[in-house]
């Protein structure tokens, strides 16, 4: 089984109906060395993809991919770690998914919690647990573990503490793609915000948009799309950087903040006109101008249109790839 990859392992699997105990031994063969690098995530992804499918009870499903995730944590712990440089730079791409798949687990496990409180406890340790791990893959010098950090810090959603930290990968991140992880993870957090707690998110995405990889700008914009919708002030007062910047010199960076604007089904162009005429009146000097900008431009160019993206796009990391 050596000589064989990953998926080659669970194409074998799944042709010979293998049963809970084989699927095990698959998961240990795919930790040898021979079938590790950047196969393990994928890897790690079909084989619970293909538990997803099995026809087990939901005990004894949970049961084994908690096992499963334990397995491919250690397995890629220990390869990070290891002395010899090429092997352990291949591994910690496949060692942050690893982790990924941790989070998620540890995700799944929260929704025990009401049916088993004694659970709280243990799953809380391990969400901090692969939270820190995933925290300091964040400062890996391998872009593909930066990447990979991130899904899995999505997996934990609001319990996350690290927003600072993807906020300033976001921006100054030397990879492109990189930077569009970085949009795609505030695009996944942003619905499960509160409108004041979505504003450092909102401004980190904003902030994007000028971004010089076309990529990155165009995540950027996905992702504020995803702005929790209430009342039309609270939408203005979480947008309101985005209006401003259709007071910007360059007219690309004016046309996605209009688009961006033109997905909120709250609000209209008077509604912004409001906005930056108060703004004009309430501010002074640079703010003022740039509100005076905007508003200027809000009436002359085009009228705000939604952001058109096609359904195959919903999730863009496998189609914009920088």
């Amino acid at each position: 089984f050596g000589c064989l990859r990953p998926l080659d392992l669970l194409r074998l699997g799944r042709a010979s109906r293998c049963q809970h105990a084989q699927l095990k031994d698959l998961v240990v063969l795919l930790c040898i060395p021979a079938a590790l690098g950047h196969r393990l995530g994928k890897a790690a992804r079909a084989l619970r993809q293909e538990l997803q499918r099995a026809s087990w009870s939901e005990p004894r499903k949970e049961q084994f991919v908690r096992q499963m995730a334990v397995s491919f944590e250690q397995r890629a712990r220990e390869f990070q770690h290891q002395s010899d440089i090429n092997s352990a730079w291949l591994a910690r791409g496949g060692a942050a998914t690893a982790y990924t798949l941790s989070a998620s687990n540890c995700d799944e496990g929260e929704a025990c919690i009401r049916e088993c409180p004694k659970r709280f406890e243990s799953t809380e340790s391990a969400v901090k647990a692969v939270e820190d791990e995933l925290v300091q893959l964040l400062s890996d010098s391998n872009s593909g573990a930066r990447e990979a950090a991130m899904v899995g810090i999505a997996c934990l959603g609001t319990r996350a503490s690290c927003q600072s930290r993807i906020a300033d990968l976001l921006h100054h991140d030397g990879e492109s793609s990189v930077r569009c992880a970085a949009a795609d993870y505030f695009g996944q957090l942003l619905p499960a915000l509160r409108p004041k707690s979505a504003k450092g998110a909102i401004d980190a995405l904003t902030t994007a948009l000028q971004d010089r990889c076309p990529h990155v700008c165009a995540r950027a914009m996905y992702a504020l799309r995803t702005v929790p919708q209430g009342e039309t002030q609270s939408v203005l007062e979480l947008v309101a950087p985005t209006a401003l910047l259709l007071g910007n010199g360059d007219k690309f960076v004016r046309a996605r903040a209009r688009a961006v604007l033109g997905s909120f089904s709250a609000l209209s162009e008077s509604h912004i006109a409001g906005f930056l005429t108060e703004r004009c009146e309430t501010t002074d000097g640079e703010d003022r101008l740039r509100a005076q900008r905007a508003l200027a431009n809000l009436g002359r160019e085009s009228t705000l249109r939604p952001l058109e993206l096609t359904s195959q796009r919903s999730s863009p990391s496998s189609s914009w790839d920088c």
